[in-house]
Parts: C-alpha cells; sequence; structure tokens
C-alpha cells in the first residue's frame, strides 16, 4: 500500500447500562475462565482447526469495550495464507467524503519515501482525484506484525490489523491500539485512526509443504502479562539493539538535530518533526534604506497553510499553499546579518516532517 495512514469508524454493540470509564491498555479484559487459560497457555495450542477462528476487536472510541469476535475457516482443508486480512477488509469500506489536500499531503510524503528507499530521482505522482478515489472506496485492511514466527512461539504470528487509508477519511485516534504496537512492537511512531484489529496466524510445519493458518486470539490475550506479548517484547528490544547499537555513537556525533535544505536563491530553511526556520535573503536596494523595523516587514500566514512575506510592500515569497498548516499564533520573526537576513522560526500545527516547503517546490 501506498499510504500508511490508518483507522475506520465501525459501529460496536455494548452494554450502555450503568456508568462506564474508559479501559485503559494496562487493565485484563473481562474474560471467561477459558480466556483466563489463554492468556498463559503457549502459542503451542492455539486452535487451528473447528469452522472458525476468534480474533479481537479494538474499538476507536474508548468508551465502546473491546471484544472478541469469530471468523469463518475456508472450507478448503489445504487453503494456505491468512484469511482474516481479507475478512475485514470490507469493514473499512466507506465513501465518507474526505480533505483532497489532505490526501496530497500524504500523497506526497509517501511517494517521497519511495523514492528515497529505492533510490529514484524522478517520479510522476499520481492525479490528487485519483488518489482520492482510491481512499474513498479502498476497503483493504493492513497487518502489522506485533509478533512474529520463530520455533519458541510454535510458529506463531500476531498481526495489528487497520485501515491503510483512516487518516484520510479522518477519523479519530486509537489510543489503546497506538499503545498495544508501541509495548509490544516498539512502534512507537505508528498512529492508528479508527478502529482496528488483532488475530494471530501460525504456520503448519507437519504438513509438506507447510502451510500458513489463522489460530484462535483470545480477548484475554490483550493482557501485558500475555506468553506472546512477552516473547515479542523481548524479540523486538533484542532486533532493535541488534541493529542500532553500531550506528549509535556515529548519530550522535554526526547527525544534526534540523535538516536544512536549500530551496531557492533567496530562501533557505530547516526543519524539526516540530517547527521550521525559513531563512529569507533581502535585496541590497531594500537593505540600502536602512533598518528593518518592524513598519516596513509584513509576514502573514492567511488561512494558516500560506505564506507572504513583503518589505516595503515588495514581495519576497509568496507560497499559496504550504506543506501542512502552521500554529500562526506562535510563528515570530527576527532579523540577522544587519538587516540581510528575515528569519522566521514557524510551529507547526501537526508534529511531523515536511516532504517540501510548499507545493510549488520540486520534489
Amino acid at each position: 500500500a501506498w499510504l500508511r495512514s490508518r483507522g475506520v469508524e465501525i459501529d460496536a454493540v455494548y452494554d450502555k447500562s450503568g456508568p462506564r470509564r474508559p479501559p485503559r491498555r494496562d487493565e485484563a479484559p473481562q474474560a471467561s475462565s477459558s480466556q483466563d487459560a489463554a492468556m498463559t497457555s503457549p502459542e503451542d495450542d492455539a486452535t487451528t482447526s473447528g469452522a472458525s477462528f476468534s480474533f479481537v476487536f479494538i474499538p476507536a472510541d474508548v468508551t465502546k469495550p473491546m471484544r472478541e469476535e469469530r471468523c469463518p475457516r475456508p472450507t478448503e482443508t489445504t487453503h494456505n495464507g491468512d484469511v482474516l486480512k481479507e475478512f475485514l477488509g470490507p469493514r473499512f469500506a466507506d465513501t465518507t467524503g474526505i480533505d483532497k489536500d489532505l490526501v496530497r499531503r500524504e500523497a506526497s510524503a509517501q511517494f517521497a519515501r519511495m523514492m528515497a528507499s529505492h533510490n529514484v530521482t524522478e517520479f510522476t505522482a499520481p492525479p490528487v482525484e485519483t488518489l482520492q478515489e482510491l481512499a474513498e472506496t479502498s476497503g483493504a485492511a493492513e497487518a502489522y506484525p506485533l509478533a512474529r514466527s520463530h520455533p519458541e512461539n510454535g510458529y506463531c504470528s500476531v498481526f495489528l490489523y487497520i485501515d491503510e487509508v483512516g487518516a484520510l477519511r479522518q477519523r479519530p485516534r486509537n489510543s489503546r491500539a497506538e499503545s498495544l504496537a508501541a509495548e509490544v512492537a516498539h512502534l512507537t511512531g505508528l498512529e492508528i485512526h479508527g478502529d482496528a484489529y488483532v488475530g494471530r496466524t501460525r504456520l503448519e510445519t507437519a504438513t509438506r509443504p507447510s502451510r500458513l493458518v489463522n489460530a484462535d486470539f483470545a480477548l484475554a490475550e490483550l493482557a501485558p502479562t500475555a506468553r506472546w506479548a512477552l516473547v515479542a517484547k523481548r524479540d523486538h528490544h533484542e532486533r532493535h539493539a541488534a541493529d542500532v547499537a553500531p550506528q549509535t555513537l556515529r548519530n550522535e556525533q554526526q547527525q544534526p538535530k534540523m535538516t536544512t535544505t536549500t530551496s531557492a536563491d533567496n530562501y533557505t530553511y530547516a526543519q524539526t518533526p516540530d517547527d521550521l526556520e525559513l531563512r529569507v535573503k533581502v535585496p541590497e536596494e531594500l537593505v540600502a534604506r536602512g533598518p528593518l523595523k518592524k513598519h516596513r516587514v509584513s509576514i502573514t500566514y492567511p488561512s494558516g497553510d500560506s505564506l507572504l512575506v513583503n518589505v516595503d510592500g515588495v514581495p519576497l515569497l509568496h507560497f499559496p499553499k504550504l506543506f501542512d498548516k502552521v500554529s500562526v499564533d506562535d510563528c515570530s520573526w527576527s532579523v540577522e546579518d544587519g538587516g540581510r537576513t528575515l528569519v522566521l522560526s514557524i510551529e507547526k500545527l501537526h508534529p511531523r516532517h515536511w516532504v517540501i516547503l510548499h507545493y510549488d517546490e520540486p520534489m
């Protein structure tokens, strides 16, 4: 999938009687004695037979409880693959209107990552209308691995299933699903918009050839003390340590806090996830007129997503559409280099990396 944003809103049936407070991730869900047993049982005992298998629904609305649901198994005994991903797809299908600028921002970010990872220097992005149509009609679930298959866990994997274009539909964040992903799989930067699901697959090695089938995942297994979660935490920690350790010292010495990009002859900019510094060159003929006092400089952010910089009524910059919105009240400016440089300190409204400064800028 070209977008990694996600989430969707699905109606859930729950008991509305009596007061209810939002459940927390660190609380073991209410479960039957059979679910309590599943919480500490090895994955070797995960059921892979029967007419259906269990998985867990995590609503984005924290006032609604998490619950166990069931998915039918394929009738073919030789079926190989994860059927839950296909089963959940229609639940994410939605024709709710989306923000066109949001589609464009997410598409730009994703294609830039594709370019960087594949050493591509040029590409032609699909029209915004095509991306919007895809986002409105897509019903595909995206699966993030929380626990990977290996002999110790009986060759079982646990996945978090989410909607790949949920952010484009502006669904609410799913704090419980995000907490689970961060706690178990170290996916601390993952934003999940809307409802989510958790399920398990198992690689049947006794058959020849081996095949992938779905296995039961119980509600009680969302508890932090569940065996699969403890093993997954350890595995992710060891893998992360092995990947990061050799480069830690070099990163601390060489990696700057801000990444600077020269975008044009008359300005440069640098950014962190939270803010952006834009340095604008002032023409010598304007510098010769004297100090740059407040009455000579006009810097405005119309609608919070565009930028206009004037000195003595002369436009130095005009960006009709910035990459994303800014927090206008938190933006400021100063003068450096004897009045030859205007320094704009721009606070981003949504903390994130900007792929480009504005949409007329080449990527």
